[in-house]
């Protein structure tokens, strides 16, 4: 394996680990600390939002069983981050949507994850910063690509009678 891509991926895991801990150290409410996988939960039914989501998509999205993302988002439905409804398309069908609490619990993350990156590149060159970010878009848009295709591998076998 190439060492700079190790490295890297390495580095992208520990730094999003260390600005979710520090992000979960900075909430004064103990109700509002959320794991990643929480996060990651919120972060699917924004993803969709003003429309809701049905829990069986938030599974696909997040490549996760459809079991444990009901448990997660039990807890965040006890913890007003996320609230059940009827799904638009079929009324039978419960959906989920945030709460107001979560649209203040992203609205603040936002700022809170603003404030460090910029604080992080203020002593970072400007050229630095542009090919940082000219970088982890190129990976962004790769990995898009790639999910994209993924996605339409998986429906041609699903027409086609194959398993994925």
């Amino acid at each position: 394996m190439n060492k700079i891509a190790e490295t890297s991926w390495k580095m992208i895991f520990e730094i999003s680990r260390k600005l979710h801990d520090l992000g979960i150290l900075e909430e004064q409410n103990p109700s509002d600390k959320v794991t990643l996988a929480q996060a990651r939960v919120i972060g699917v039914v924004f993803s969709r939002a003003p429309q809701s989501v049905m829990l069986k998509e938030i599974a696909e999205e997040l490549n996760l069983t459809p079991g444990a993302v009901s448990q997660t988002i039990d807890i965040l439905v006890k913890e007003d981050m996320l609230e059940r409804c009827t799904a638009e398309h079929d009324r039978r069908a419960v959906a989920i949507r945030p709460s107001e609490k979560a649209e203040k619990f992203r609205s603040h993350r936002a700022e809170f994850l603003s404030r460090h990156i910029e604080k992080f590149l203020a002593e970072v060159s400007t050229d630095d910063q542009e090919n940082f970010l000219r970088v982890m878009t190129i990976i962004n848009n790769k990995l898009n690509a790639e999910r994209q295709s993924s996605a339409n591998a998986t429906q041609e076998n699903l027409t086609i009678g194959k398993q994925p």
